[in-house]
């Protein structure tokens, strides 16, 4: 849901109770969290000399400490090249300074509503949407290719429930911090090639200790190779060590190309030791 504010950044009262009815929150809490994260806003924005960057925090499956390992082989980790956003503002970039950073948009999730961290929570949102299958015409294509990757790790399509245990597995998360603009001046390699995203990166690595890592696309993928100096950027698979941690890599292309093949994927899926038939199985023992 969409929201258009007064200058003064305040939903007014009609934009308010519309949101109560869609939500079932109430209007006084709605006002409280909207002053709270106003309050926070300004005072970011009064301090933010150099701006302050967003970090996009990985989505971390809830079974995915637990029972990763247990139910794939190996504890599993999802890297896209980046998020696009509509609002994204050249002239200041994707940071504190943006006009619409963390308050354009509520999230609503569990009874609750997430405001001033829509930004830093845009995987969240994003993943939350094709949990529950709520989204417009654009975002119901990129449903479709979130589909087509979780059942390529099945010999056959599953349930929209499997897939969603699937990803309950797993940590998913972007690898350029910051949102990039659609058209001829989005995908830079300034971006791309920022210090800062390979930073959050081995953070992320270290912190959620994946043992294989897949990415969608080669944007990511070459430039994890250049920064790990690896001679062969047209394998698909790669062990490597990053701080003292054995790693595996894997490259396939974007699953909204046709050129992503579930045939080949299931056989590298095979040669890094991921296997998703116990979770097939214990899934379809629910559904019967």
């Amino acid at each position: 849901m969409r929201l258009v504010r007064k200058d003064d950044g305040k939903m007014s009262d009609a934009e308010v109770k519309c949101l109560a009815e869609a939500t079932g929150v109430g209007v006084s809490r709605i006002r409280e969290i909207e002053r709270k994260a106003l309050a926070k806003l300004n005072g970011l924005k009064a301090n933010a000399v150099q701006g302050l960057l967003v970090t996009f925090l990985p989505v971390v499956g809830e079974k995915y400490a637990l029972q990763g390992k247990r139910m794939l082989g190996r504890r599993v980790m999802v890297v896209g090249a980046s998020h696009y956003c509509e609002h994204f503002e050249q002239v200041v970039g994707c940071n504190a300074l943006c006009a619409h950073f963390g308050k354009y948009h509520f999230a609503y999730k569990g009874g609750e509503l997430f405001f001033g961290k829509r930004c830093e929570r845009f995987s969240h949102v994003v993943l939350e949407r094709y949990r529950k299958q709520i989204g417009e015409t654009d975002e119901r294509r990129w449903f479709r290719t979130f589909s087509k990757f979780y059942n390529a790790f099945f010999p056959v399509s599953v349930s929209h429930e499997t897939r969603i245990a699937l990803m309950d597995l797993m940590v998913s998360t972007e690898y350029v911090q910051g949102a990039e603009v659609r058209g001829p001046n989005g995908n830079c390699r300034e971006a791309m090639g920022s210090d800062r995203n390979f930073e959050v990166f081995r953070n992320t690595i270290s912190e959620l200790k994946p043992e294989v890592i897949i990415f969608w696309g080669p944007r990511a993928w070459y430039e994890i190779c250049k920064r790990l100096d690896v001679v062969d950027k047209k394998a698909d698979i790669l062990h490597i060590m990053l701080d003292k941690r054995k790693l595996t890599l894997m490259r396939v292309p974007h699953p909204a190309s046709s050129k992503f093949n579930r045939n080949h994927f299931q056989k590298q899926l095979k040669s890094v030791g991921i296997r998703a038939d116990k979770l097939a199985q214990q899934t379809n023992k629910k559904e019967n």
